[in-house]
């Protein structure tokens, strides 16, 4: 009996011993940080970058450490970003028409390596060609429109070329012109002709330059994916009545007419409109 004791007690202290030291080797082995057993007194920290050293934390500092590790990082707000863009076009009168061809440059920047779809042009556009950097790319077609995919985050220039037809107005040329959604666009355009009337909505800061029998125009564009450009020669009279009405009513065996004129006026100069000839009386 007092051997099976003898035995078992040397049992219980071998096992003792072997706990012991394996308590032991994960502080030995995680030497780098030593957590005062108070947890919450941290010791000065003596740290030598080429020899080595140790830092003392408390254990709720360790702890928020290794759930920060942990957690996986937060994804970017936004998968892209489209940037300054700028849109040239120079339009051509063809035996069709007028046609403006269209050149675009933009800067477009991903945040993840991710695949990403980045919308470029309306659906509907006639493009011609694309590149990115240089190299020539495929846009994907879908219901929105072109687009570009990457799974590369970074930031590229896109190079665009594509042609739009005028339609003729009444009064001149209408062009309605697609061009991607950026931040802010700088937009330049050519159009044959002198002394054009000239607009572009939406835009600021329009300005136009009559050179070499053209009119270029240069403005600021909000984000926006379409523009509408239109322009028109002006009238060499410096008015047009464009439509007259005449009420005639019997008063005193007399005919009184009231007549209505719709007059545009193109100079700022004073000028005289002829309406009427000399003998008829005016009340």
């Amino acid at each position: 009996m007092n051997d099976f004791t003898a035995s078992t007690t040397g049992r219980v202290k071998r096992l003792i011993v072997f706990g012991a030291l394996m308590l032991l080797l994960p502080a030995l082995h995680a030497s780098e940080i030593d957590i005062d057993a108070d947890h919450t007194r941290v010791a000065d920290a003596s740290i030598d970058i080429d020899g080595g050293g140790e830092v003392r934390v408390p254990l709720h500092a360790y702890t928020a450490l290794i759930n920060q590790l942990r957690q996986d990082p937060r994804p970017a707000p936004a998968a892209y970003a489209v940037g300054q863009s700028r849109v040239s076009v120079k339009v051509a009168e063809r035996d069709n028409g007028m046609v403006a061809t269209v050149n675009v440059t933009v800067t477009i920047e991903t945040f993840e390596n991710e695949w990403t779809l980045v919308p470029i042009l309306p659906a509907g556009t006639a493009l011609s060609q694309a590149s990115v950097n240089g190299k020539p790319v495929q846009l994907v077609q879908g219901p929105d429109g072109l687009s570009w995919s990457t799974a590369t985050a970074g930031t590229v220039t896109m190079q665009l070329r594509y042609g739009v037809n005028a339609s003729r107005s009444q009064a001149g040329f209408v062009l309605p012109l697609p061009i991607p959604y950026a931040a802010a666009t700088q937009l330049k355009g050519n159009f044959p002709g002198g002394g054009l009337d000239l607009a572009v909505i939406p835009s600021a800061n329009l300005r136009t330059v009559d050179k070499d029998g053209t009119t270029r125009v240069s403005a600021d564009l909000p984000g926006t994916s379409s523009v509408l450009i239109s322009w028109r020669t002006p009238s060499k009279q410096p008015y047009v009545i464009g439509r007259a009405r005449y009420d005639g009513t019997l008063s005193n065996n007399a005919l009184v007419w009231t007549a209505y004129f719709d007059v545009e006026v193109f100079s700022a100069e004073p000028l005289s409109l002829p309406l009427m000839p000399a003998s008829v009386t005016l009340n």
